[in-house]
């Protein structure tokens, strides 16, 4: 008889293990997309200053100047230090 999984009612351990490696798998291959995406932003494309002390901001926070919240509502990144400065991102 097989051992039915403990977390999931309906599924047998190695169905379970099997579910598991797959979801690393999907998220491995999501990390690998996002990073491809950062690398390929240029700069003429995003906002790439702080919005409150205007020092360069990592890559990773870019905001793409199209980004309807960016065209509203003046979105803008932050650099480190000054979104240390507040309780929570607005």
């Amino acid at each position: 008889m097989t051992e039915m999984s403990a977390i999931f009612s309906n599924m047998t351990i190695e169905q379970e293990k099997q579910w598991f490696a797959e979801q690393q798998e999907a998220h491995r291959l999501d990390l690998e997309r996002e990073k491809t995406e950062i690398a390929n932003r240029k700069p003429a494309e995003h906002h790439i200053n702080c919005r409150d002390c205007g020092a360069f901001v990592e890559k990773w926070r870019w905001v793409h100047k199209d980004h309807p919240q960016a065209i509203r509502s003046g979105w803008r990144p932050m650099c480190g230090s000054c979104f240390d400065n507040y309780d929570n991102y607005p």
